[in-house]
């Protein structure tokens, strides 16, 4: 039974990160339509930057070095958005999508050409330190994970209901050209959805990258598995999202768990595909997610 408890644990806390990261394609899909695949890989630049400001290059607190990650990562995202996406946009969705693959793709190259493929450590605070609740040895790491995801989930959905922003982009995710006919400026907050999307990719790459696990130019892609919590949890609501990816991390984790039995038939690694498992079922029995909403089309 403790070992259930202690893989649950630890699959909340990978649920968690996945959640932010699922949380930024729900973002910017409710406010723009787009989907942004290369979210992952921004999350992985954003671990590069806490590693290149902290142990890598300047020495900085660890703090003082993800903060500035984010700030780097929100201006890159906003650069991305004006750059790039708004002109692909002019095209089609489709456009976008291929262009943000295409995107991920350079940024995977880039970190790999400025940092190498060697697994390197961002200097975080908590190391291997364990906290033991009724017999359960649970890291330190994965407290802060939950915590910090509860808490930015939180104050998102406080901004999106109380401050002018927020209520700007949840009308604009509606009803763009409503909103824009009220006096929202949709361009602005299409480049504060992507900079809040940046925010959420840097720190869900501050506790994925955190000990145990390092950081790599790869890591974006095991970062991909948040998608498929996204759709499970339906990508027009943000707390299904959340919903989603937190069960997508303890699914994922509990089959790593106990798959060692069963290797010889499913394979070693057979954790790693759950989640696209997941996403191919929920595509074929409820397209728009748990708690997303049914689309109607009227001929």
């Amino acid at each position: 039974m403790q070992d259930v408890i202690q893989l649950t644990v630890s699959g909340v806390a990978l649920g968690s990160t996945y959640a932010l990261i699922a949380v930024g394609f729900v973002l910017i899909y409710k406010a723009t339509g787009q989907l942004n695949f290369a979210q992952g890989d921004v999350m992985a630049m954003g671990a590069f930057l806490v590693y290149w400001f902290g142990p890598g290059r300047f020495g900085l607190t660890f703090v003082v070095a993800v903060l500035l990650a984010l700030v780097g990562t929100c201006l890159f995202m906003v650069l991305v958005e004006f750059a790039l996406v708004r002109r692909l946009a002019v095209h089609s969705h489709e456009a976008v999508l291929i262009g943000t693959l295409g995107l991920g793709i350079l940024i995977r190259a880039a970190l790999t050409a400025a940092f190498g493929t060697d697994k390197l450590g961002i200097g975080d605070p908590w190391g291997n330190s364990t906290t033991t609740v009724a017999g359960v040895a649970i890291p330190t790491s994965s407290i802060w994970a939950i915590a910090v995801t509860g808490i930015i989930i939180g104050s998102l959905t406080v901004w999106f209901r109380s401050s002018r922003a927020g209520i700007s982009v949840t009308a604009m995710s509606q009803d763009p050209v409503a909103a824009s006919a009220l006096g929202v400026n949709t361009r602005r907050m299409t480049m504060l959805v992507w900079a809040l999307a940046g925010a959420l990719a840097v720190v869900a790459g501050v506790f994925l990258a955190g000990y145990p696990r390092s950081i790599d130019p790869h890591m974006g892609l095991i970062a991909l598995a948040a998608f498929p919590g996204a759709v499970l949890g339906g990508f027009d609501s943000v707390n299904g999202a959340v919903v989603g990816a937190v069960t997508i991390g303890v699914v994922q984790t509990l089959v790593a768990g106990y798959e060692a039995p069963w290797a010889g038939v499913v394979g070693h690694n057979f954790h790693v595909i759950v989640p696209w498992l997941v996403l191919v079922a929920v595509l074929l029995v409820r397209p728009q997610g748990l708690f997303g909403t049914k689309r109607v089309i009227r001929a």
